[in-house]
């Protein structure tokens, strides 16, 4: 029997990048009627949704606009999940690319091979030609220095290679944050609140021990999520902003990864380190986008510090 796949896409004015990110799924090699892709959209005030039912009239994959009257990702996440009938739940931004034409295929696939796994984790792909920044981000594999180096990381507990596919099984643990193809079974008490932090589910269920991952080398997504180095801080402020309002309700991620935070970002504004470990990456990986670590760890530390302060003392919150 053919598994449903519930793709979800919160997303805000993203007239430039909604026809690709939808182009990319038409593309699949996976059965179209087994493809639903709901876009909560913020209440987008230029072309996204005309764009988004002139794409739907020309193809055959259901797409659906969830209204997402709170603007906020995490409300638009909550709201597409309780109308989302597949049995796999994958979230990605509309500025996101799926980058082969068989990676849904792939990642169910992945279930089969590994049946006690939870979720697939994608990669992020070098985009040829693709602005500098955004192509350090998807090398470091997270969208910023400071949340990479504090998480704690999985551990690969097996591997298999299936029709030239190489697949890995890591377990996860509490600290790691991730996004996910994920078993709706595996989320279904996530399903029905007012919102859904996929730093949340991930720290949920490497409690619960529910905690096998599988990825799949060289299958992800290509992020348009950077345009310049201004975007990128901006950026890191409304992170800052979740975050802090984040950990002001609850235990987050964070909470698990012990006195990492203030280490890291105390050898982040060292400098040394950083230079230090940016040589060491870039001859290891043989990519001298990694001798960016430097610059990069040092700006992003700042930022997160400065906008904690502040948000400290307005007492601001994202929600």
């Amino acid at each position: 029997m053919i598994k449903k796949v519930s793709i979800i896409s919160p997303c805000l004015n993203e007239e430039k990048n909604i026809n690709r990110f939808l182009d990319a799924i038409g593309a699949q090699d996976y059965p179209h009627h087994a493809i639903e892709v709901l876009i909560a959209d913020g209440m987008s005030s230029d072309k996204t949704r005309e764009l988004a039912a002139a794409w739907t009239k020309a193809h055959d994959i259901d797409v659906k606009i969830v209204d997402n009257k709170r603007v906020i990702a995490e409300f638009g996440n909550a709201e597409a999940l309780k109308v989302a009938s597949g049995d796999y739940v994958y979230l990605m931004g509309a500025d996101e690319e799926m980058a082969q034409t068989d990676m849904i295929s792939a990642f169910v696939r992945a279930f089969e091979v590994f049946p006690d796994i939870v979720g697939v984790e994608q990669e992020f792909l070098h985009i040829p030609g693709g602005p500098l920044i955004n192509n350090f981000l998807s090398v470091i594999h997270i969208g910023d220095l400071l949340a990479r180096d504090i998480a704690i990381k999985p551990r690969q507990v097996e591997k298999k290679v299936i029709d030239g596919r190489v697949f890995r099984k890591y377990e996860f643990y509490p600290g790691y944050p991730s996004t996910m193809f994920l078993k709706r079974e595996a989320i279904t008490g996530f399903i029905g609140g007012d919102t859904y932090e996929e730093g949340q589910v991930t720290l949920r269920l490497a409690l619960e021990k529910n905690n096998k991952m599988a990825m799949i080398d060289n299958y992800g997504v290509y992020h348009y999520s950077i345009k310049s180095f201004g975007h990128y801080l901006r950026k890191l402020r409304r992170i800052a902003l979740k975050h802090t309002t984040r950990i002001q309700e609850r235990k987050t991620w964070v909470s698990y990864t012990g006195a990492r935070t203030y280490i890291f970002a105390f050898l982040h504004i060292t400098l040394v380190f950083p230079i230090l470990f940016a040589i060491a990456k870039a001859i290891q990986k043989r990519k001298l986008l990694w001798l960016m670590y430097a610059p990069m760890a040092v700006i992003t530390t700042v930022v997160y510090s400065w906008n904690w302060l502040k948000l400290k003392i307005t007492k601001k919150k994202a929600w």
